[in-house]
């Protein structure tokens, strides 16, 4: 729990949206969290892939298909990512 941490902000987000009554109404919180954390490091894994649960429970598919994208192009090798665009019909 250190605020200086991208890591944190990036959990911090994937927390609050799990324990959200409202999805829908704390997605941009959830997803500023996580953003903020790429942006203080680019390349923070555990940030990348968050926003995509988000996405995809919400229903916004394009926002999700880019963000496991994004995770594959960050990490080349994520099975996870790339089970997830397969079953959204996009090869990854």
């Amino acid at each position: 729990m250190n605020a200086e941490e991208a890591e944190f902000y990036a959990w911090r987000g994937y927390a609050r949206f799990l324990l959200s009554k409202d999805r829908k109404q704390s997605f941009e919180e959830c997803s500023s969290d996580c953003l903020k954390a790429l942006k203080m490091v680019q390349r923070c894994l555990p940030a990348a892939p968050l926003p995509r649960p988000h996405a995809k429970a919400l229903g916004d598919l394009k926002l999700a298909k880019k963000c496991y994208t994004h995770v594959l192009e960050l990490t080349r090798i994520t099975s996870e990512a790339q089970r997830e665009l397969r079953l959204m019909g996009t090869k990854g």
